[in-house]
């Protein structure tokens, strides 16, 4: 059986932002009660959901591309939400040493200072800032779009200019914003799942808290991680993604299913009891 091993860095080919509907359909979701955001931080990205309750399995309505804090200055993980928003937003500076001179000034945004000042398609400048209520961190705009996709900012999310704008104006304020930190992902695939790897950028995991990082995305899905293959789990171990064929994730609480040699594997089971069924199932099939 041929195994396929791909890197996050192929996996992720992302525009400005990727999503599904079109633009109309697309404005009236982000202003509906059921929008939700999830930035994982070692991704660099944030997608956004219009479900009651989001799993690697819900479909994102949109997906963007951000940077995120430097390994000295990390973004948190936190909770949060839209509290606040700003267009042409005057830059409070914090009282940190980074800042130095500007430390715990006010830049307004017609000062060339100011970070959150950038460019239109027109030469005009524009700027926004959505606070999240934690720490003064916030979604905002940048002049230096280059940044984006790095660990570039002290601690804040930075968006590209068009993409913060439609969140400003779609957007509603109270908004869940989940900041978050995993070095793995499931993804459902035509024959079975994709675990897309990711690096732990701000080396936060020893090599045993990887491991068991690894084992509870795959508990929170449901799926025992016996149906790595010993070279499969060294892979994700090491940071690369790994695409896992005939295999078929469970979708809901009481029913696995798998196929096996073309033959279908039912059961109906409750939830105790189906890891062990799918394990065995899978490893039989995968030899």
């Amino acid at each position: 059986m041929q195994r396929i091993f791909l890197s996050a860095a192929i996996i992720f080919i992302f525009l400005s932002a990727s999503s599904a509907g079109t633009f109309s359909e697309l404005e009236s979701a982000f202003r509906s009660d059921n929008i939700k955001a999830v930035v994982n931080i070692p991704e660099r990205i944030i997608r956004f959901y219009s479900v009651q309750e989001v799993n690697d399995y819900a479909e994102p309505i949109m997906t963007y591309r951000v940077a995120v804090g430097q390994k000295k200055y990390p973004t948190p993980i936190f909770q949060g939400k839209i509290v606040s928003r700003r267009a042409k937003p005057s830059w409070f500076v914090p009282k940190q040493e980074w800042a130095g001179e500007f430390a715990g000034k006010v830049i307004p945004f017609n000062d060339p200072e100011n970070p959150f000042r950038a460019r239109n398609e027109n030469g005009r400048v524009e700027g926004y800032f959505l606070s999240l209520g934690t720490e003064g961190v916030g979604l905002h705009s940048t002049r230096e779009s280059r940044s984006i996709g790095k660990l570039a900012s002290h601690g804040c999310i930075r968006m590209r200019l068009e993409d913060v704008r439609f969140l400003f104006r779609n957007l509603k304020d109270e908004t869940p914003v989940k900041v978050d930190y995993k070095l793995y992902r499931i993804e459902k695939s035509d024959t079975g799942l994709i675990v897309h790897a990711f690096e732990d950028v701000y080396d936060r995991f020893s090599i045993e808290d990887r491991k068991q990082h690894l084992i509870s995305i795959f508990e929170e899905h449901s799926i025992p991680i016996a149906i790595l293959m010993p070279e499969e789990f060294e892979q994700l171990m090491a940071g690369k993604s790994v695409k896992i064929d005939n295999v078929v994730i469970p979708t809901s609480q009481d029913i696995v299913r798998t196929n096996i040699n073309n033959s279908v594997l039912d059961r109906t089971v409750n939830m105790s009891g189906a890891s062990e069924i799918l394990a065995r199932a899978v490893c039989m099939m995968r030899r």
